[in-house]
């Protein structure tokens, strides 16, 4: 089994660099073990649902430790905390006279308003999970 991912060395330039680059080789901002999506949508006549997990090791924070680089090595010292968002959606569909419907829909992203960082501020800033959103849409087609 082999694992791929980003390190640097030495002298590493752009982004928000600390004064001086760490002495040892470090986990470059874009390495996450591990990222796992899992869905389930439910979709019948007149009606749908769709629940979406979402699991990330977490990304880099900037911490220049001694890691491992096997592909199970999470090194969480040198990482974020591990983030599980759950994200859920549902519509129905009216049918109105002729071939015209009236569909609304109702979407929760991170349903439990889990608030952590997504990456820390070494090349790019740091990056915060979005908070809950709920967003109602309604569609018509004629």
């Amino acid at each position: 089994m082999t694992s791929s991912q980003a390190q640097g060395d030495g002298t590493t330039s752009g982004g928000f660099l600390p004064a001086s680059p760490p002495t040892t080789a470090f986990d470059l901002d874009h390495d996450q073990r591990l990222s796992v999506v899992a869905s389930i949508n439910y979709q019948p006549a007149q009606w749908y649902t769709n629940v979406t997990a979402i699991y990330g090791s977490g990304l880099t924070n900037g911490n220049a430790i001694n890691f491992q680089t096997g592909l199970f090595d999470f090194n969480q010292a040198a990482h974020t905390t591990p983030s599980w968002i759950l994200n859920v959606s549902g519509g129905y569909t009216f049918y109105l006279s002729g071939n015209e419907t009236l569909e609304p829909s109702l979407y929760l992203t991170n349903l439990f308003d889990h608030i952590h960082l997504i990456k820390g501020a070494y090349f790019s800033g740091a990056s915060w999970e979005e908070p809950r959103n709920v967003v109602f849409k309604i569609a018509v087609h004629i």
